[in-house]
Order: C-alpha cells, then sequence, then structure tokens
C-alpha cells in the first residue's frame, strides 16, 4: 500500500516497565505482551525521496524522545516536509511500522455450484440467470421467440 503526505497511520507502541517507550513492527520475532501496547494514530508528514517505504510522521506521545527527533530544515530536503512541520516532533517509520485499523471483516462469498439459469425450449443454449417465461413452467430465449415464435404452442407468463 502506498501512502501520501496527510494520511492517518496507526502505530503500536509498547511501554516498558521504567516508562520509555518504542514502536513495535507487524511480523516481530519477540513481541511483547498486549498488556503493555497500545495503538496511537500519527499523521504523515514526509516520505523518503529515495526510498518511498521509508516515512517521518509527527507524533505527540514521546515524552522522552526515545525515538523521536525535532524535524529540522534539513529533514525538508530528503523527506519533503512542508515548512509548518519545523520545529514539530517527528519519528522515523517504515510501512512496517503501521498496522492495520480495526475495519470490519469483508462479508463471506456465496458460491453456488450450479451457476443457475435455464435452457432455451427450442435452440437448448443455456442462458445462465434465466427463469420460467412460459405457461409451461420452460424458458424461450428472445431470439428464438422473435425467429420460431410460431413454433411455441404455450402462451407465455403475463
Amino acid at each position: 500500500m502506498s501512502y501520501l503526505i496527510g494520511n492517518k497511520v496507526r502505530l503500536k507502541v509498547e511501554k516498558k516497565s521504567n516508562g520509555w517507550l518504542r514502536l513495535i513492527e507487524k511480523g516481530e520475532r519477540y513481541p511483547p505482551d498486549e498488556i503493555d501496547c497500545f495503538f496511537k494514530y500519527a499523521e504523515i508528514c514526509g516520505i523518503y525521496q529515495m526510498r518511498t517505504k521509508d516515512l517521518v510522521v509527527i507524533i505527540d506521545f514521546d515524552p522522552h524522545s526515545l525515538f523521536s527527533f525535532q524535524i529540522e530544515t534539513w529533514h525538508q530536503k530528503g523527506y519533503d516536509i512542508a515548512d509548518k512541520w519545523v520545529g514539530s516532533k517527528g519519528a522515523y517509520i517504515n510501512h512496517d511500522h503501521i498496522w492495520p485499523t480495526g475495519a470490519s471483516a469483508p462479508a463471506q462469498q456465496v458460491r453456488l455450484n450450479a451457476p443457475g439459469g435455464m435452457a432455451c425450449k427450442l435452440c437448448k443454449k443455456f442462458i445462465q440467470y434465466a427463469g420460467v417465461n412460459r405457461d409451461d413452467g420452460t424458458f424461450a430465449c428472445k431470439k428464438c421467440r422473435e425467429t420460431k415464435g410460431y413454433l411455441l404452442k404455450c402462451k407465455p407468463l403475463a
């Protein structure tokens, strides 16, 4: 997934017993206990020009500046950061630090074994989603009704 400047992303943060914070990556080999973690949202303010998977986000939840820094003017060149963010607290992240939001799972798809439909009474061609359209419980396609309708002895359903 590609991220743009201004997007809000969800970060997972571990609070250690001494009060220090650490960003958690997805797929970490030894993940911390969920009790010690919380989620925070941060806004992307810069994208590295050479590798687009490296980002800078604006954060306000790192009081000891363990993984954050103050954005300076020289960050603007490499990360395309706007002037309004100079002096704010930022952090370097990559796509592994971004956790998906708690969106609901997609609905289960229904898959039928047979596609449904009927075969035409006259030409025997199978038409998907076709239903009964004659009073004897059969189906006649539009082409056959227009060209060979005189052969049909049953009446159309009203």
